[in-house]
């Protein structure tokens, strides 16, 4: 393994699987590429609706990614940052295939399956599309 992709929104379950990414890295001496991706955003009548997180902002994607590669790289690792626009799974997996990866790593939110099945899940999806071997980072859902 010498070429590992880590995607990350900038959630904590994204910072988890970056700190795996990071430790896989070193482990084998391995480059690291890090891909945000911004996600199309459906306009309603009222067009479309205004960013909340910082993945959904004009430049979070290459602020989230550049500060992962800052983190990458005080650890020992080199690392370069990339951005996407559109589909995130499509992204993650064009950008694997256009970088050579021999490996992605993602983190999940641990939603339940109830609210996996409504909101679509990323890390569900690289299961069945990842063109490379796929390492996810599981976050435990935290329970009210």
């Amino acid at each position: 393994m010498s070429n590992i992709l880590v995607a990350t929104d900038g959630s904590e379950a994204a910072d988890e699987a970056l700190e795996v990414a990071i430790d896989m890295a070193l482990e084998a001496r391995a480059t690291l590429n890090v891909l945000s991706v911004r996600r199309l955003r459906p306009a309603g009548r009222g067009g479309a609706r205004p960013a909340i997180l910082e993945v959904e902002m004009r430049d979070g994607p290459r602020h989230i990614a550049e500060a992962a590669v800052q983190r990458a790289r005080e650890a020992g690792v080199a690392a370069t940052p990339h951005v996407g626009y559109g589909n995130i799974v499509a992204c993650i997996v064009d950008t694997a295939n256009a970088l050579g990866a021999d490996h992605l790593v993602v983190g999940s939110r641990g939603l339940g399956s109830m609210s996996a099945a409504m909101l679509g899940s990323v890390s569900h999806a690289l299961i069945r599309r990842s063109p490379v071997p796929l390492t996810i980072v599981r976050r435990p859902a935290v329970r009210a």
